[in-house]
């Protein structure tokens, strides 16, 4: 007899599917914050620093206020943790999809990537345009490879089934 109430394992596959939904919600939202939280852990630059007299950048850094960058850095550093933990976890438990792993740990490299590049790029000094320009040759060759990793876990997601 099939009425308008779910028998258990309805209830139960729901329940587990909004679950997972939840949790990789929440490491998509830790991969994206991992980019601020790594620009903010390494230190921010900007012209109010003492020690640099005439600083010199290649991009300036957005000129924020710096208790708006430190709760930017502090709730980007906890999503960050939060997100690199919940991937773990559905890793460790058998939770995520094997072929999505190899997909995932580039996401969170690139965005650390990312992160630390900008935080050379808008960083002041005298070789600033030359750290800049050493960042960017850095990115295409960092990118591809974390590209590759992806794409080759993507393409070998069948096997071993």
């Amino acid at each position: 007899m099939t009425g308008s109430t779910p028998t258990t394992g309805e209830t139960r596959g729901a329940k587990k599917s909004l679950s997972t939904l939840w949790l990789w919600s929440l490491m998509l939202a830790g991969m994206a914050a991992t980019f601020p939280a790594t620009w903010w852990v390494l230190g921010r630059f900007d012209h109010s620093s003492d020690w640099i007299v005439d600083p010199d950048y290649a991009v300036p850094p957005p000129q924020i206020p710096r208790s708006l960058a430190h709760a930017i850095g502090i709730v980007s550093v906890l999503l960050a943790i939060m997100g690199f933990g919940t991937l773990v976890n559905l890793v460790r438990t058998n939770r995520w999809p094997s072929h999505l792993v190899g997909i995932n740990w580039p996401g969170f490299a690139a965005a650390a990537y990312v992160g630390m590049a900008a935080h050379v790029i808008t960083a002041p000094g005298i070789g600033a345009n030359i750290g800049a320009g050493l960042v960017v040759l850095a990115t295409g060759p960092v990118a591809v490879i974390l590209l590759m990793i992806s794409l080759a876990s993507w393409a070998n997601r069948n096997r071993g089934r």
